[in-house]
């Protein structure tokens, strides 16, 4: 069982401990990945971002280096999300020659990458950056002497092309669509001004149909298809470089240095050329901006991202093995955070050339294509925060609050679509949303069915989903820790509040009542695990999670309707199943459940995570730890959370194993260590790196209520240096060294009295 530290608080902390902790002592640095030769292919690739646009880079022997381009908005005419292209730079004299020396270095701190090679004297020196506040990629390259250099465009998507066979699941969706699935060329504009011009436009889309097929045609008159004329792509500038050819720029001669930039931009504009003049415009007005101001202001962005949150844990081999992973997962989620969409939890954008056996395509594929799946996608926006009402969201913990906003962004503007199809195929007010759905808020046909009646409509062809709504009592339950972490009234208000209310009243109008006048859930199914459950624990848990934590909230941000609506819910609500398993008391995945498990879930840990009911500190412990030691499942890779939910209950032992383990990278395909997979998904898989976010913090820090709950499920020979953010606009900075704090420091200080010190395990 956890041991409190019993000394006076006030005395032991706030005499003897406090210190200023303005600086962490420690460099993010420490934790760049180097490699001493070149790459073979883009499996030997470094990710780099500045949160829209991610590419990666690699360099081979042949003096060429290369980088891919993907950006959130990049979405094809399959609502797959696609790269915008391949941009290689060729090096004369190759200095990537196995005789010469290389280094390429992903530098943290400065969110860059760094190539030295050739001759060790005088080497030629890269640096890559994607500016973190404007949609340009930066190339430079120098040297003390003279080399030339030539840049060019590579396209793949070259012709009308049919997807076939496994390719087909990266437009999953419309895999078994009657019509041939089709990807479209890119084109190649003239060049002018020495420059490179190539650009994607989605001729087709499949939004009207996946809308006529569902019944939802209608919807068409109140919306705009965001698919059609959807167009993305680049314009390559040099500075002393002309045209080769329309896909290719070099040296006018030999030189010391050369400067190349590369615009991407996605509009839904209608024409090519409109697309081409809002480039070019962009292009030329940031041409303008200082090159020197730039970088500094782009450095400025990373030093504050850095010093916004951090662990350090230390001690052993395999707290350091833990920390690189958590640093570079994290790092990772912020070079692609920022965009006009939610983060893919099926590579985010940073897939690559696939060499699998079963699937050996190009950089635009990914298993399970574009759909988002909620399941996985809250996986990247959860790790960070905490209470006895709190979930764990990493972006909250570590107060990365901006990279929130396109997962809420999305579900906000799909809000409206909920309402309508929810009242055409239920008849009925409030709002669902498809476990597996487009940005825009519809099923894919895939699973809803390419034949499903729709007059009357009863239900999906795929049962994996069939009566998966629960979803959206997650999202809303992000959305209440947002507002307990930024206190944004504003939020609360116009955000929070009407999601909750038209999610909760789906299930308010959508199922009957029980003899006691509770809402009884059925037909139901607990996850994709079991198909056919009355009651169960996770919707069950959102609906306890969410009511009781909105009705906490000041009255003064409700409308009338809405607080007699949540009142009159909380006397509504089903119990939490609970039950006996081998002689013990546990909690039930569902009140009742009829049938075989279908998938690798244990739905009884919702009510730890997400919905944060029971674990260290709360009632009913040792009957939630009675199901940790007797789960059906105990996986903890990709979305499977078996070390988070060990974190949760102050299972340290346990915890600790399985997340050595999860950071341990497991895929020999990837050179990168962090690029995480291969799982279920697609690698780089963000659901089995942002658990490593989840469970380091949920191990170092936890709330209850107004309690802060520090070392919950630390191990005791793990040191650590933190700076982490709770609820209430709080930001806890400490180093615990040798079994002893260092420094500890809590702002604002009043929170003092709320700060709960547990012994390390």
């Amino acid at each position: 069982m956890i041991k409190f530290i019993k000394k006076s608080f006030s005395l032991l902390i706030f005499i003897f401990m406090i210190q200023s902790c303005q600086n962490h002592h420690r460099s993010v640095s420490e934790f760049d990945v180097t490699w001493d030769s070149p790459s073979e292919n883009s499996r030997g690739s470094m990710p780099l971002g500045n949160g829209d646009i991610g590419i990666n880079v690699w360099a081979e022997r042949s003096g060429d280096v290369y980088f891919y381009i993907g950006k959130t908005d990049a979405w094809n005419e399959n609502a797959s999300l696609s790269k915008i292209g391949r941009v290689k730079i060729h090096l004369t004299p190759n200095p990537f020659i196995d005789a010469h020396f290389f280094e390429q270095r992903l530098d943290l701190k400065n969110g860059a990458i760094s190539i030295k090679a050739g001759n060790r004297s005088i080497p030629i020196k890269i640096d890559i950056w994607v500016d973190a506040n404007n949609p340009v990629i930066n190339f430079d390259a120098k040297s003390e002497s003279e080399f030339e250099i030539e840049t060019s465009i590579e396209i793949w998507r070259n012709k009308v092309r049919q997807l076939k066979g496994n390719e087909l699941h990266t437009a999953y969706g419309v895999i078994k669509s009657p019509n041939p699935v089709l990807v479209y060329p890119d084109s190649v504009l003239e060049n002018q001004d020495n420059e490179i011009l190539w650009v994607h436009r989605n001729r087709s889309s499949i939004w009207s149909e996946t809308l006529d097929r569902q019944g939802m045609g209608f919807w068409k008159e109140k919306a705009t298809d965001p698919l059609i004329n959807n167009t993305f792509g680049g314009l390559i500038r040099g500075d002393e470089l002309i045209p080769s050819n329309s896909k290719t720029l070099k040296s006018a001669q030999p030189q010391k240095e050369y400067h190349i930039s590369v615009y991407a931009l996605t509009a839904q504009v209608e024409s090519i050329d409109k697309w081409k003049e809002q480039i070019t415009d962009l292009a030329d007005s940031l041409g303008e901006i200082n090159s020197a101001n730039a970088r500094k202001a782009h450095r400025e962005f990373w030093s504050d991202f850095w010093e916004r949150s951090w662990i350090y844990a230390d001690g052993t081999a395999e707290a350091r093995r833990v920390t690189q992973a958590f640093v570079l997962q994290r790092f990772i989620s912020a070079c692609a955070g920022r965009g006009k969409f939610p983060q893919k939890f099926n590579g985010s954008l940073f897939n690559v050339d696939s060499l699998l056996e079963d699937y050996p395509y190009d950089a635009d594929f990914r298993r399970w294509g574009g759909p988002y799946w909620l399941q996985n996608t809250r996986l990247i926006y959860w790790p960070m925060l905490m209470s006895t009402r709190l979930i764990y969201w990493p972006m909250l913990m570590s107060g990365d609050h901006d990279m929130m906003q396109p997962f809420f962004k999305m579900y906000k503007n799909a809000l409206p679509y909920a309402e309508a199809a929810t009242q055409h195929f239920y008849g009925h007010a409030g709002a669902f949303f498809p476990e597996t759905m487009y940005f825009w808020g519809s099923y894919n046909l895939d699973n809803f069915g390419w034949n499903t009646p729709i007059n009357p409509y009863q239900y999906t062809e795929n049962q994996y989903i069939r009566y998966y709504f629960q979803g959206a009592l997650e999202v809303a339950a992000m959305m209440l820790d947002y507002y307990r972490h930024t206190s944004d009234e504003d939020f609360a208000k116009e955000a929070l509040l009407p999601f909750a209310h038209k999610v909760i009243q789906f299930y308010d109008e959508h199922y009957q009542r029980d003899e006691n006048g509770n809402i009884y859930i059925y037909p139901s199914q607990a996850l994709e695990t079991y198909w056919d459950a009355v009651n169960p624990m996770p919707p069950v848990a959102g609906l306890h999670w969410n009511v009781k934590g909105i009705l906490e909230l000041p009255e003064k941000f409700f409308t009338e309707e809405q607080h007699d609506f949540f009142k009159r819910i909380a006397n509504e609500l089903p119990a939490i199943p609970r039950g006996e398993k081998d002689g013990k008391e546990v909690f039930l995945p569902a009140e009742k459940i009829t049938g075989e498990p279908r998938n690798h879930e244990n739905p009884e840990f919702y009510a730890i995570f997400p919905y944060r009911l029971y674990g260290v500190g709360k009632p009913e412990l040792e009957r939630m730890q009675n199901n940790f030691d007797s789960a059906r499942v105990k996986l903890a890779s990709g979305w499977s959370q078996y070390d988070v939910v060990a974190a949760f209950l102050g299972k340290a032992d346990e915890a600790k194993k399985l997340l050595v383990n999860r950071a341990t990278p497991q895929d020999s395909v990837c050179r990168f260590p962090a690029f995480w997979g291969t799982n279920w998904d697609w690698t780089p898989d963000q659901d089995h790196g942002s658990n490593i976010l989840i469970c380091l913090q949920a191990m170092l820090m936890q709330t209850n209520g107004d309690s802060i709950l520090l070392f919950p499920t630390w191990p005791k020979d793990w040191d650590v240096k933190f700076k982490l953010h709770a609820p209430g606009k709080t930001i806890i900075t400490g180093a615990f060294r040798n079994g002893n704090f260092e420094r500890l420091q809590i702002n604002p200080k009043n929170r003092n009295k709320e700060l709960v010190i547990m012994n390390p395990n």
